[in-house]
């Protein structure tokens, strides 16, 4: 039988908050060091933040914008 190749995984993380970029509690802790664990470990890992006003400069020029999602919210889209 022929060896099964072994493929690596891919995770995305989709998220409210991630360390740096914003924090305001344990969930960001998880999110901006977890990824890079995985990775260690062999896996491709991708993380979605929105991108809220409040993120300084220097990290969202880190980052690279993919598109624009709004969300239907009663009356409004967000």
């Amino acid at each position: 039988m022929e060896k099964m190749k072994s493929k690596k995984p891919i995770i995305l993380f989709v998220a409210s908050e991630a360390a740096p970029y914003v924090k305001t509690g344990g969930l960001a802790d998880v999110c901006g060091s977890l990824p890079y664990a995985l990775e260690k470990l062999g896996a491709t890992v991708k993380v979605i933040l929105p991108k809220y006003k409040g993120i300084e400069q220097q990290y969202k020029d880190k980052v690279k914008h993919i598109c624009d999602l709004y969300i239907d919210l009663g009356w409004r889209k967000q």
